[in-house]
Protein backbone atom coordinates (compact mmCIF):
# COMPACT_ATOMS: atom_id res chain seq x y z
CA UNK A 1 0.00 0.00 0.00
CA UNK A 2 2.64 2.24 0.69
CA UNK A 3 4.43 1.67 -2.47
CA UNK A 4 1.27 2.57 -4.13
CA UNK A 5 0.38 5.70 -2.39
CA UNK A 6 4.07 6.85 -3.52
CA UNK A 7 3.72 5.45 -7.58
CA UNK A 8 0.05 8.02 -7.05
CA UNK A 9 1.48 11.38 -5.42
CA UNK A 10 4.39 10.71 -8.50
CA UNK A 11 1.86 10.33 -11.11
CA UNK A 12 -0.93 13.23 -10.03
CA UNK A 13 0.38 16.82 -9.15
CA UNK A 14 -1.22 18.34 -6.00
CA UNK A 15 -3.72 20.78 -6.48
CA UNK A 16 -1.73 24.24 -6.42
CA UNK A 17 0.47 22.36 -8.85
CA UNK A 18 -2.21 21.89 -11.30
CA UNK A 19 -3.95 25.33 -10.63
CA UNK A 20 -0.18 26.54 -11.84
CA UNK A 21 -0.32 24.99 -15.00
CA UNK A 22 -3.62 25.69 -16.38
CA UNK A 23 -3.19 29.57 -14.83
CA UNK A 24 -1.72 30.57 -18.41
CA UNK A 25 -4.90 29.07 -20.29
CA UNK A 26 -7.33 30.35 -17.75
CA UNK A 27 -6.08 34.22 -18.52
CA UNK A 28 -5.76 33.68 -21.96
CA UNK A 29 -9.68 32.74 -21.36
CA UNK A 30 -10.33 35.34 -19.26
CA UNK A 31 -8.74 38.04 -21.57
CA UNK A 32 -10.37 36.66 -24.38
CA UNK A 33 -14.03 36.90 -22.61
CA UNK A 34 -12.27 40.72 -21.78
CA UNK A 35 -12.02 41.83 -25.15
CA UNK A 36 -14.97 40.16 -26.88
CA UNK A 37 -17.24 42.25 -24.03
CA UNK A 38 -15.12 45.08 -24.79
CA UNK A 39 -15.37 45.00 -28.59
CA UNK A 40 -19.42 44.11 -28.15
CA UNK A 41 -19.47 47.71 -25.85
CA UNK A 42 -17.13 49.76 -28.88
CA UNK A 43 -19.69 48.04 -31.62
CA UNK A 44 -22.98 48.89 -29.85
CA UNK A 45 -21.60 52.62 -28.90
CA UNK A 46 -20.57 52.96 -33.09
CA UNK A 47 -23.86 51.48 -34.05
CA UNK A 48 -25.47 54.14 -31.39
CA UNK A 49 -23.52 57.30 -32.95
CA UNK A 50 -24.13 56.06 -36.74
CA UNK A 51 -27.84 56.07 -35.72
CA UNK A 52 -27.70 59.44 -33.75
CA UNK A 53 -25.61 61.41 -36.59
CA UNK A 54 -28.39 59.75 -38.99
CA UNK A 55 -30.51 61.08 -36.96
CA UNK A 56 -28.85 64.41 -36.57
CA UNK A 57 -28.72 64.76 -40.47
CA UNK A 58 -32.42 63.65 -40.98
CA UNK A 59 -33.79 66.46 -38.32
CA UNK A 60 -30.97 68.98 -40.28
CA UNK A 61 -32.59 68.42 -43.83
CA UNK A 62 -36.07 68.86 -42.44
CA UNK A 63 -35.76 71.53 -41.12
CA UNK A 64 -33.66 73.55 -43.69
CA UNK A 65 -36.38 72.12 -46.43
CA UNK A 66 -39.00 73.65 -43.76
CA UNK A 67 -37.51 77.22 -43.99
CA UNK A 68 -36.77 77.04 -47.67
CA UNK A 69 -40.55 76.24 -48.00
CA UNK A 70 -41.40 78.88 -45.63
CA UNK A 71 -39.56 81.28 -47.62
CA UNK A 72 -40.88 80.97 -51.32
CA UNK A 73 -44.27 80.97 -49.50
CA UNK A 74 -43.59 84.14 -47.47
CA UNK A 75 -41.69 85.93 -50.97
CA UNK A 76 -45.18 85.80 -52.85
CA UNK A 77 -47.24 87.38 -50.06
CA UNK A 78 -44.37 89.67 -49.45
CA UNK A 79 -44.46 91.13 -52.63
CA UNK A 80 -48.22 91.33 -52.92
CA UNK A 81 -48.73 93.17 -50.11
CA UNK A 82 -46.07 95.70 -50.98
CA UNK A 83 -47.70 95.92 -54.43
CA UNK A 84 -51.36 96.67 -51.43
CA UNK A 85 -49.02 99.17 -49.86
CA UNK A 86 -48.65 101.40 -53.28
CA UNK A 87 -52.29 100.74 -53.79
CA UNK A 88 -52.84 102.69 -50.81
CA UNK A 89 -50.52 105.58 -51.44
CA UNK A 90 -51.68 105.80 -54.42
CA UNK A 91 -55.40 105.98 -53.29
CA UNK A 92 -54.51 108.17 -50.94
CA UNK A 93 -52.81 110.53 -52.86
CA UNK A 94 -55.77 110.78 -55.25
CA UNK A 95 -57.98 111.35 -52.57
CA UNK A 96 -55.31 114.03 -51.25
CA UNK A 97 -55.55 115.94 -54.98
CA UNK A 98 -59.30 115.52 -55.68
CA UNK A 99 -61.50 116.18 -52.46
CA UNK A 100 -64.63 114.80 -54.62
CA UNK A 101 -62.70 111.90 -55.30
CA UNK A 102 -64.18 110.20 -51.88
CA UNK A 103 -66.82 108.22 -53.56
CA UNK A 104 -64.38 106.25 -55.71
CA UNK A 105 -63.89 102.42 -54.87
CA UNK A 106 -61.25 101.30 -52.54
CA UNK A 107 -60.04 97.98 -52.27
CA UNK A 108 -57.86 96.56 -49.41
CA UNK A 109 -56.60 93.31 -49.38
CA UNK A 110 -53.79 91.77 -46.89
CA UNK A 111 -51.95 88.75 -47.74
CA UNK A 112 -51.09 86.01 -45.42
CA UNK A 113 -48.55 84.02 -45.62
CA UNK A 114 -48.78 80.01 -44.24
CA UNK A 115 -45.49 79.45 -42.27
CA UNK A 116 -44.73 75.92 -40.71
CA UNK A 117 -42.57 74.99 -37.65
CA UNK A 118 -43.44 71.19 -37.47
CA UNK A 119 -39.79 70.31 -38.39
CA UNK A 120 -38.14 72.57 -35.84
CA UNK A 121 -40.98 71.64 -33.23
CA UNK A 122 -40.22 68.19 -33.65
CA UNK A 123 -36.01 68.59 -33.61
CA UNK A 124 -36.56 70.39 -30.45
CA UNK A 125 -38.79 67.98 -28.73
CA UNK A 126 -36.49 64.99 -29.73
CA UNK A 127 -32.81 63.79 -29.02
CA UNK A 128 -31.92 64.96 -32.65
CA UNK A 129 -30.82 68.45 -31.31
CA UNK A 130 -28.59 67.05 -29.35
CA UNK A 131 -26.54 66.14 -31.94
CA UNK A 132 -26.42 69.10 -34.11
CA UNK A 133 -23.82 71.81 -34.02
CA UNK A 134 -24.87 74.06 -31.16
CA UNK A 135 -23.71 76.80 -33.50
CA UNK A 136 -25.94 76.09 -36.14
CA UNK A 137 -28.60 75.36 -33.74
CA UNK A 138 -28.62 78.82 -32.32
CA UNK A 139 -28.62 80.11 -35.81
CA UNK A 140 -32.07 78.66 -36.76
CA UNK A 141 -33.71 79.29 -33.12
CA UNK A 142 -33.42 83.00 -33.96
CA UNK A 143 -34.86 82.58 -37.30
CA UNK A 144 -37.66 81.12 -35.60
CA UNK A 145 -38.35 83.49 -33.03
CA UNK A 146 -38.49 85.93 -35.85
CA UNK A 147 -40.85 83.90 -37.73
CA UNK A 148 -42.97 83.39 -35.02
CA UNK A 149 -42.74 87.25 -34.15
CA UNK A 150 -44.26 87.74 -38.02
CA UNK A 151 -47.12 85.49 -37.55
CA UNK A 152 -48.22 87.20 -34.37
CA UNK A 153 -47.77 90.46 -36.13
CA UNK A 154 -49.92 89.09 -39.57
CA UNK A 155 -52.32 88.03 -37.47
CA UNK A 156 -52.61 91.42 -35.79
CA UNK A 157 -52.51 93.17 -39.61
CA UNK A 158 -55.58 90.59 -40.52
CA UNK A 159 -57.40 91.92 -38.43
CA UNK A 160 -57.31 95.17 -38.29
CA UNK A 161 -57.71 95.39 -42.24
CA UNK A 162 -60.89 93.29 -41.73
CA UNK A 163 -61.84 96.55 -39.46
CA UNK A 164 -60.86 98.52 -42.06
CA UNK A 165 -62.77 97.33 -44.48
CA UNK A 166 -66.15 97.62 -42.17
CA UNK A 167 -65.43 101.11 -41.58
CA UNK A 168 -66.33 102.02 -45.19
CA UNK A 169 -69.66 103.51 -45.31
CA UNK A 170 -69.45 105.11 -41.71
CA UNK A 171 -69.34 108.54 -41.36
CA UNK A 172 -65.17 108.52 -41.41
CA UNK A 173 -63.75 109.74 -44.20
CA UNK A 174 -61.74 107.51 -46.54
CA UNK A 175 -58.53 108.95 -45.60
CA UNK A 176 -58.93 108.46 -41.98
CA UNK A 177 -59.50 104.70 -42.75
CA UNK A 178 -57.02 103.76 -45.24
CA UNK A 179 -53.69 106.48 -43.59
CA UNK A 180 -53.10 104.14 -40.54
CA UNK A 181 -53.79 100.92 -42.13
CA UNK A 182 -50.95 101.76 -44.66
CA UNK A 183 -49.01 102.69 -42.06
CA UNK A 184 -49.44 99.56 -39.70
CA UNK A 185 -48.72 97.71 -43.51
CA UNK A 186 -45.49 99.48 -43.92
CA UNK A 187 -44.42 98.42 -40.49
CA UNK A 188 -45.65 95.28 -40.60
CA UNK A 189 -43.14 95.00 -44.55
CA UNK A 190 -39.98 96.04 -42.22
CA UNK A 191 -40.47 93.19 -40.20
CA UNK A 192 -41.25 90.90 -43.65
CA UNK A 193 -37.69 92.35 -44.61
CA UNK A 194 -36.40 91.09 -41.44
CA UNK A 195 -37.42 87.61 -41.74
CA UNK A 196 -36.96 87.40 -45.40
CA UNK A 197 -33.05 88.00 -43.79
CA UNK A 198 -32.84 85.72 -41.54
CA UNK A 199 -34.04 83.09 -43.95
CA UNK A 200 -31.76 83.78 -47.06
CA UNK A 201 -28.79 83.88 -43.99
CA UNK A 202 -29.36 80.59 -42.91
CA UNK A 203 -30.14 78.79 -46.47
CA UNK A 204 -27.16 80.32 -47.85
CA UNK A 205 -24.82 78.82 -45.12
CA UNK A 206 -22.29 76.32 -46.00
CA UNK A 207 -23.57 72.76 -44.82
CA UNK A 208 -22.45 72.22 -41.37
CA UNK A 209 -21.85 68.30 -40.14
CA UNK A 210 -23.69 66.90 -37.43
CA UNK A 211 -21.76 66.24 -34.36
Amino acid sequence: MATLDADAAETHPTHPGRLRAKLPEILIEAASVVAAVLLAFAVDEWRDARANRELAERARHSVLAELKANHDEFLGTYAANAKQLESMQHTLDRLAADPKAHHMTVELSFFVAQLSDAAWDTTRTTQAVQFLPFDWVLDIARVYEVQALFKTAQLDMLQRTRTAVSEFGSKRPPPEIISPLRSQLETFQSLGAQLRRSYEKVLAAPKQPSR
